[in-house]
């Protein structure tokens, strides 16, 4: 694991790939061109049916390791199956379709000793078919809050200690397709410590072939089902139906004044079980749901007044949900149209 000569730990880093010959030989070289020197790239090729191993194989880096599988097992089997062929002190994420900034490795070991945590993701720019900077929470205790409502950890940004795989805690299961690092995520809450790298360290691809374009509706009804689960575990007296998971999922849709009210009861409750549990820290978890209650109010056409109703009476029960004041002069505004 250690690098004899100057004593650099040796990173893995893992990269399933699946007919993706337009765009590995790009991220390749960008893992070659790491100015962190100590790594191995393990490539899954998963039966890929274009020119992806070809491509893979043609270069000729004593570093890049390369497995094909006999059949297409899909990402999670590929993900867990490099895992057990990773050699290195640290283990990093990446996709066969992205591009890592040349600074990657070397900032996110960095960070992830400074900060004394166990995985590091990092900000990360779109492009493709969208474009923009993703900028997810940073600090532990905002990333494990903000799993609640959303997968604050851009999947192939992360690096974590090896440790976690040999300790049984890092590993991908089969019955998560299309969210199975959200639920990998949900999982270590527990167990270990996050960071986000205030820094864009990869280029995420955006193109009608990625996983979010091809299975959106899946992954929509697989997150409802890991939110259901998730606060099953620690919120057991909570009972959620479809309109409060909703929601949590997609705060922008239109919800009737019922709908609405039933909401507002969640969100009291939520407050009041998570002050007895103490899982989560308050301050966080009411700022993660005052944006929730902007997003509704901003992007919805109808039932504006009634969220800002709500709102000013989540205010008056809640002391950390901040003073409407500024929510009507928004509206007078124009802001909220």
């Amino acid at each position: 694991m250690l690098n004899s000569s100057n004593n650099i730990p040796l990173v893995s880093i893992i990269m399933p790939a699946y007919n993706a010959d337009k765009f590995i030989q790009e991220a390749i070289e960008s893992v070659l061109e790491q100015t962190y020197r100590n790594f191995e790239l393990i490539i899954i090729d998963d039966c890929s049916t274009d020119d992806t191993f070809k491509v893979a194989f043609s270069f000729k880096d004593p570093r890049i390791k390369i497995f094909q599988n006999k059949e297409n097992k899909g990402v999670i089997f590929s993900l867990n199956k490099a895992l057990n062929f990773a050699k290195g002190f640290y283990l990093a994420r990446f996709d066969a379709d992205d591009i890592c900034l040349p600074s990657r490795i070397q900032t996110q070991i960095e960070f992830l000793i400074k900060k004394n945590v166990d995985i590091v993701g990092s900000y990360y720019m779109k492009f493709g078919n969208k474009s923009g900077i993703v900028k997810n929470p940073i600090h532990d205790q905002e990333i494990k809050t903000s799993l609640l409502f959303f997968n604050p950890i851009g999947h192939p940004t992360v690096l974590f200690k090896r440790a976690l795989f040999d300790n049984g805690l890092f590993y991908y299961k089969d019955d998560w397709k299309h969210v199975e690092d959200y639920e990998l995520w949900t999982r270590l809450i527990k167990n270990i410590r996050f960071y986000n790298v205030p820094k864009v360290l990869l280029k995420y691809r955006v193109s009608n072939g990625s996983i979010c374009a091809l299975f959106n509706n899946d992954q929509y009804l697989a997150n409802i089902e890991l939110k259901k689960n998730l606060f099953f575990r620690f919120f057991p007296n909570l009972k959620l139906d479809t309109i409060e998971l909703n929601w949590l999922e997609r705060p922008s849709m239109n919800f009737n004044s019922i709908q609405l009210e039933k909401i507002f009861h969640f969100i009291i409750k939520l407050t009041e079980e998570n002050k007895i549990n103490e899982i989560f820290q308050h301050q966080i978890l009411v700022k993660l749901l005052v944006s929730r209650m902007y997003n509704s109010m901003i992007i919805k056409k109808s039932n504006r007044f009634e969220l800002c109703r709500l709102y000013v009476l989540l205010h008056f029960k809640l002391r950390n949900f901040p003073n409407p004041i500024h929510l009507f002069w928004m509206l007078i505004k124009g802001t909220i149209k």
